[in-house]
């Protein structure tokens, strides 16, 4: 996606693959760690799902974040019988899903 933690950059430079954005914010962590800027480098699913005893309501909701809006979409497809597992139930997927490939 295009949420990024710095979305602003010169409007000649190209957006980077995800792949390699990714790997750009964990060498800069890394970096960051190094300075004893950052403490611990961990990830949503250590913190909050590997434990069991968690559940769904233990991870931070924050206002504009990626995964309490992600999160909601799968509860909902679940509720409404959906076998789907894992990623963006979005409105182009749903509209897959339903037959229909042209877009609004």
């Amino acid at each position: 996606g295009d949420d990024y933690i710095f979305y602003a950059k010169p409007e000649d430079q190209k957006t980077p693959k995800d792949g390699r954005l990714r790997q750009w914010y964990i060498d800069m962590l890394v970096e960051c760690q190094k300075r004893d800027i950052v403490g611990k480098l961990t990830n949503m699913y250590d913190l909050y799902f590997a434990n069991e005893k968690l559940d769904a309501t233990a991870v931070p909701y924050l206002e504009g974040d990626y995964f309490p809006g992600e999160a909601e979409n799968i509860i909902k497809d679940i509720e409404e019988g959906g076998s789907k597992k894992g990623g963006s139930s979005s409105k182009k997927s749903k509209k897959k899903r339903n037959g229909s490939s042209s877009s609004s």
